[in-house]
């Protein structure tokens, strides 16, 4: 009977050890993704401004006067589209 006891308790130990190691792994898969998520969004918001910038340039050297009111709101939706998808 004891000895019935001892490999129960030896089964069990080892089946947690086995779900332990899955869960540590599991972790260190997700905490690698989340970094590269991270850096991507930091490239992509880096580029974004480069973008803004760029926009900014354009419509100062481009659209005086006219037009000028609709292409900044066409400008800021789609900077706030950017935001919204990268976020």
């Amino acid at each position: 009977m004891k000895e019935l006891e001892v490999q129960y308790q030896l089964a069990r130990y080892e089946s947690q050890r086995k779900a332990q190691e899955q869960e540590a792994s599991k972790s260190r898969q997700l905490t690698t993704q989340v970094s590269t998520f991270s850096q991507t969004e930091t490239e992509l918001r880096s580029q974004l401004n480069i973008y803004v910038e760029k926009f900014k340039q354009v419509r100062n050297n481009d659209f005086h006067g006219e037009g000028l009111e609709e292409e900044d709101k066409a400008g800021k939706r789609t900077i706030c589209r950017l935001l919204l998808v990268n976020s």
